[in-house]
């Protein structure tokens, strides 16, 4: 099947142009297993990693943590920024979770580099992964105590997903 969805006939030949379309898939990431405590209503920044955009590319960019609040909590987000100041929202939640319920949560977000800032050649941008909670809590990276310690490791990654 070709880039535009139509089939591709007999003859035709491949060139570096069509497979420069083609999505380069992962791209690289970052991951951490801290128990770090989490401030009532303050963000805490999990996960920093530099990942190279190149102009005219698609992004997913995905993070999930562990975490647990230690008090009933209510406006929870999990989300990051950018160092060209773009922010948005893995996961939001309103309503209340209760105390010591532990979390494995998170989610992705599609965007393009021209949404990030490049325009034309490449640029290394800085994303930080952040968690908020209502209340106070700390990261968790055995949210269930079966499976292990560090197996809800705090993960950022990027993927490319082929031509804007």
């Amino acid at each position: 099947m070709a880039i535009n969805a139509t089939p591709f006939t007999t003859g035709q030949v491949l060139t570096a142009t069509n497979v420069n379309n083609l999505p380069m898939g992962f791209n690289d990431n970052a991951g951490g297993t801290a128990t770090t405590a989490i401030v009532a209503a303050t963000p805490l920044a999990v996960l920093s990693k530099s990942f190279t955009i190149y102009a005219g590319r698609r992004y997913k960019l995905s993070g999930y943590v562990g975490w647990q609040p230690s008090a009933l909590s209510g406006g929870n987000a999990i989300y990051f920024t950018q160092t060209s100041g773009i922010s948005k929202l893995f996961w939001y939640r309103g309503d209340q979770i209760p105390a010591n319920f532990p979390q494995y949560q998170g989610g992705s977000y599609i965007t393009t580099a021209t949404v990030l800032g490049v325009t034309s050649g490449s640029s290394a941008k800085t994303f930080t992964l952040y968690i908020r909670c209502g209340g106070a809590g700390s990261l968790n990276t055995n949210p269930d105590g079966i499976v292990g310690a560090g197996s809800a490791e705090q993960l950022l990654w990027i993927e490319d997903m082929g031509n804007e």
